[in-house]
């Protein structure tokens, strides 16, 4: 069988699904305009062959994924990913190996890039560094600037540019 099928069988409900509601609202065929089809389409919600279909206000699919992860040379299937809700389900005593080396499901720090003039805090989040520090070289805390330098917008050190 072909792979894509569920997915044209789906599509082809959620265009008959979105027709018809504006149909059911009093639109005929003839009234029936791109961007009223868009936001019909926007609304659509049904189990279909392929899954739960549903869409974001982008008119991206909501859907759920299955998470790889080599391991050991390996593909290992380690959890579940809904994008309707964001949430990670771990496969019961499976963990997601990081390219780091890091295991677990929480993004090892390494890999948060915090803007400049912020800096990674204990709870693994940005945060802003006061008015007149930036910050230092490690991006785990803040830094007063040396001599007559100061903190300036971009998150630099540097001198007054007034």
């Amino acid at each position: 069988t072909e792979t894509g099928v569920p997915f044209l069988f789906d599509a082809a409900y959620t265009f008959a699904f979105a027709l018809n509601s504006l149909l059911n609202d009093g639109l005929t065929l003839d009234a029936v305009t791109g961007e009223a089809l868009l936001s019909a389409l926007l609304s659509v919600s049904f189990e279909g062959v392929s899954g739960s279909v549903k869409f974001d206000s982008n008119g991206d699919r909501q859907g759920s994924y299955h998470v790889w992860n080599v391991q050991n040379s390996s593909a290992l299937e380690v959890a579940l990913f809904s994008s309707d809700d964001d949430v990670i389900t771990p496969i019961d005593g499976r963990d997601l190996l990081w390219t780091s080396g890091a295991w677990g499901f929480q993004l090892p720090t390494e890999f948060i890039d915090c803007e400049a003039g912020d800096f990674l805090n204990s709870q693994a989040t940005c945060q802003a560094c006061p008015s007149d520090q930036v910050t230092a070289s490690e991006k785990r805390s803040c830094q007063e600037c040396s001599g007559s330098t100061i903190a300036l917008s971009d998150g630099t050190c540097g001198y007054d540019p007034q």
